[in-house]
């Protein structure tokens, strides 16, 4: 809970903030984009819009060849990183966040037999072409 009171102190704080963040960008921004922005992968060029769907598919065939079990995981945890941390586990992705984002962004009626099929089908498709 924050008192009216606290807000002009809260404020200053949160400017100082905002001018370190300034000085650091000045003096490191060059870098922190030589190292991470330009190695990184362009998410527009096709190359890598497949692999994301590739990597998308892959993930939605290992959670659903294994939804009954994925299900009972996220039930029996007592928090969201237990839950995460144990269908990592079940689905061997060693990249937790992966699947948190997955699980985060998923449609359960996708698990339907005819969804599955039509997943496996694309997944199949993009590997082949």
């Amino acid at each position: 809970m924050i008192r009216t009171s606290e807000i002009p102190a809260i404020a200053r704080d949160l400017a100082t903030v905002g001018e370190r963040i300034d000085a650091l960008w000045v003096r490191d921004g060059e870098q922190y984009v030589d190292e991470v922005m330009r190695h990184a992968p362009d998410p527009d060029q096709p190359d890598e819009i497949r692999r994301r769907k590739i990597e998308r598919l892959e993930m939605f065939q290992r959670i659903g060849d294994q939804l009954p079990q994925v299900i009972e995981a996220i039930l029996a945890a007592d928090s969201t990183d237990e839950a995460i941390t144990a269908v990592s586990a079940l689905i061997d992705e060693p990249d937790d966040a992966k699947v948190l984002v997955f699980l985060s962004d998923i449609d359960l009626f996708a698990f339907t037999a005819a969804a599955r099929a039509n997943g496996r089908k694309k997944l199949d498709e993009l590997k082949n072409s």
